[in-house]
């Protein structure tokens, strides 16, 4: 890339001081009779069909343990254009921001 131009990847992990992010580590679940209350019919459909999915045996019963506590990771990818700059003095190709505050 050139002086005018940049790209960061930053990786974020942040860990949480709770267990209610997903409520993983509980048997409860939402009442099904609320999605029809708070979903348009298709979707609700769906939701009540997959809401508690350890029924099937798909997924054991506790999904977690409430001794840990939630975490997450985010990925940002990010594309800079710089304003401003100027290529200013010797022949090497430095750049230097001129800035008028």
């Amino acid at each position: 890339m050139t002086g005018m131009f940049n790209v960061r990847l930053e990786f974020i992990h942040r860990r949480l001081f709770t267990d209610y992010l997903d409520d993983a580590s509980t048997k409860e679940y939402i009442n099904p009779s609320l999605f029809a209350k708070y979903l348009p019919p298709a979707d609700a459909a769906n939701a009540r069909a997959l809401y508690n999915r350890s029924l099937d045996g798909s997924i054991p019963i506790y999904r977690g343990h409430s001794n840990n506590n939630d975490a997450y990771m985010s990925i940002s990818l990010k594309l800079g254009v710089v304003l401003g700059r100027e290529k200013t003095g010797s022949s090497t190709g430095t750049r230097q921001l001129k800035c008028a505050f």
